[in-house]
């Protein structure tokens, strides 16, 4: 072997020692280290708990626990100190600097809820879903990813956008746990857009095809909503009568029982009066 071969050589085994000799040598200190911040974390010291999650991460950066501390720098900043502008910065660090790790997909996750919530950037939050629908293994958790970018449309009053999404989130995925909740904020847009008949024959669907939906008590409500629009008041009274005993609410389900009954009697007094006669003189 040639010298120069051979100082390669040596150059190559001295960059791998970095990452294979290293944490034999510094995963005892490392694991201690992790055990201290999540200690004061449960202590509700957030302060110092991230203070010791980014002690790790910037001493040990080639580490396999470096992307976690970061992660959790993120976490704390975000959820617990409310510092949004740090937390954006560490999971970005995740990002950029460990695009391989297990913390990029959550990582993404809080920064698309940040860009939308904090930071009011709904196009950067909808780029993000859309990265962690490409990333994810075998596109789990998609149906989810592409219901809240659906989401992000509706608060964003773009109608139209949100329920093309939606209604290719159930077209790709016709049974899951996002469905059903995408199948009712279809029918509410109808109700938005003042469509009475047809929200009516959509909250009818929903309520066909999704029996045991967590929403069929909200769709049942909004059906009565679409039966009173129609003046279908004894229809309608019937719906929020025998939601009366279940809906959480139950002063708006009397406030709407007592508005139909007064529409009922104002249009019973209006058709028992018969119109006067027009006055016939003799000529």
């Amino acid at each position: 072997m040639k010298k120069r071969d051979v100082a390669r050589y040596v150059s190559a085994m001295a960059f791998l020692a970095v990452f294979i000799l290293f944490p034999a040598g510094c995963t005892h200190k490392v694991q201690a280290q992790l055990k201290e911040a999540e200690r004061q974390f449960r202590l509700g010291n957030y302060q110092d708990s991230r203070s010791d999650y980014l002690q790790i991460a910037e001493t040990y950066p080639k580490s396999r626990q470096a992307p976690e501390a970061y992660y959790w720098a993120g976490v704390i900043s975000y959820l617990y100190l409310k510092q949004t502008q740090k937390a954006l910065d560490y999971f970005h660090k995740v990002l950029t600097d460990y695009p391989a790790s297990e913390f990029v997909l959550p990582s993404r996750g809080h920064l698309a809820e940040m860009f939308e919530k904090e930071f009011n950037e709904p196009r950067l939050a909808i780029g993000e879903y859309q990265k962690m629908i490409e990333e994810t293994p075998d596109h789990a958790n998609e149906d989810e990813y592409l219901y809240k970018i659906g989401d992000i449309y509706f608060n964003q009053g773009d109608l139209a956008q949100s329920k093309i999404e939606w209604e290719g989130l159930i077209k790709k995925f016709p049974r899951n746990k996002w469905t059903d909740r995408a199948s009712f904020q279809v029918a509410m847009i109808l109700l938005i857009k003042e469509k009475y008949a047809e929200g009516l024959a959509a909250m009818d669907d929903f309520l066909k095809v999704y029996p045991d939906s967590p929403f069929v008590i909200e769709a049942k409500y909004e059906r009565g909503v679409c039966l009173e629009e129609l003046n279908r008041y004894d229809e309608a009274l019937a719906v929020f009568k025998e939601l009366l005993p279940t809906y959480s609410n139950h002063l708006l389900i009397e406030a709407r029982i007592k508005k139909i009954e007064e529409k009922k009697s104002s249009l019973q007094q209006q058709e028992s009066v018969e119109p006067d006669r027009p006055t016939v003189h003799g000529g």
